[in-house]
């Protein structure tokens, strides 16, 4: 199995950090926000489309490619973890080394790991990595004044197990959903709803339809939430955000201003 190195190639305002005199700045290339799924499998899953661009060697999404890479945590802890990728969900995995990472710093659900460029590095494959406790068990503010827009329901969208997005709303509001431009057929987005719980879903470019269909995650969001026919879901753009992928949504049952949530 092939193992690269992995160079930068990208350049962008560099932000100072200073833990304890440890590194001078870095440079924040990517976060992501851990799930009930990296806690339970052991292992970091990296949306490819937030990190292809800083790992140039891996953008041929080879699954058979590996590559071990050295992170420095903010307490000057050095540890050596390999990266490859998973064809099946579009993501770079990090797994050896990861496991000792993950129990030393008691990370949990919803905390952000925030991926930088030390400056100065040690080498090519040399990242700083810093753990931010994520907040839990808060409902967002819906603000009007970030509405995006709204999509009301039809037979299909319940029944079929996805939501067609027209193509115009995608393009206007999320530009960083780059399909079927992009290299790759599916990206991600997390949607937070009124009870303050996050879902992952699928999109795809659904050329047929001229809009996107969201996929995975949807038919448990309908289901949980109990939408049918006409049911209104409308999008927000969150008070704050740590990703451009994020939006917060909201339903009205059947245009009457219930509230998306589950009974009781």
């Amino acid at each position: 199995m092939p193992s690269l190195s992995i160079d930068f190639c990208r350049s962008s305002e560099c932000t100072v950090y200073d833990y304890a005199g440890r590194f001078y700045s870095g440079i924040l290339l990517f976060e992501v926000q851990m799930t009930e799924k990296d806690v339970k499998t052991d292992r970091l899953l990296i949306p490819a489309e937030d990190a292809a661009d800083h790992f140039p060697l891996l953008q041929n999404y080879d699954p058979k490619t590996t590559a071990e890479i050295e992170v420095t945590d903010t307490k000057d802890n050095d540890w050596v973890m390999t990266l490859s990728y998973h064809s099946t969900d579009h993501t770079f995995l990090v797994t050896n080394g990861w496991l000792k990472f993950f129990k030393r710093h008691r990370l949990v659900a919803k905390d952000w790991i925030r991926v930088h460029r030390p400056y100065p590095r040690k080498h090519h494959v040399h990242f700083l990595v810093e753990c931010v406790k994520g907040r839990r068990d808060q409902r967002p503010k819906f603000n009007e004044e970030r509405y995006l827009f709204k999509v009301e329901l039809t037979e299909t969208d319940v029944m079929h197990g996805r939501l067609v997005v027209p193509r115009e709303e995608v393009k206007s509001h999320f530009p960083v959903i780059n399909l079927p431009e992009g290299r790759h057929r599916v990206e991600r987005m997390r949607w937070t709803d009124e009870m303050g719980k996050d879902w992952r879903m699928k999109i795809v470019y659904a050329e047929d339809l001229l809009g996107y269909m969201v996929l995975d995650g949807w038919e448990k969001f309908v289901k949980e939430h109990k939408l049918k026919a006409m049911d209104v879901v409308r999008f927000y753009r969150p008070q704050t955000t740590q990703n451009v992928r994020h939006a917060l949504v909201k339903c009205d049952k059947r245009g009457r201003g219930e509230q998306c949530k589950k009974d009781g």
